[in-house]
């Protein structure tokens, strides 16, 4: 069991340096997650409700949650939201 939490501890001993390194050490938890979800997809941008509707998001969030690390994200500079020129009720996210 000792070897397991050892495993463990280096696992988030290596993401925190990973995080140092890419600059979003500083992000809330929230916000890491957005913008990591955001870095994993091979296509942006993308929409909002995409992000928000995804079930890892919707299990670690609640609205309001997402779009206070929404906000957080697009005063740090890291994200850019706009109006889809499609459907003007949707809103486009994609980063800086």
């Amino acid at each position: 069991m000792k070897d397991t939490y050892q495993k463990l501890f280096n696992l988030r001993k290596s993401l925190d340096l990973w995080e140092k390194e890419i600059g979003i050490d500083r992000l809330s938890t929230k916000s890491k997650i957005i913008i990591e979800y955001l870095l994993s997809q091979k296509k942006l941008p993308i929409s909002l409700n995409e992000i928000r509707n995804d079930n890892f998001v919707e299990k670690k969030m609640s609205i309001a949650s997402f779009n206070r690390c929404i906000n957080e994200l697009i005063k740090s500079k890291r994200i850019k939201v706009y109006l889809d020129t499609n459907d003007r009720r949707s809103q486009i996210i994609d980063l800086f």
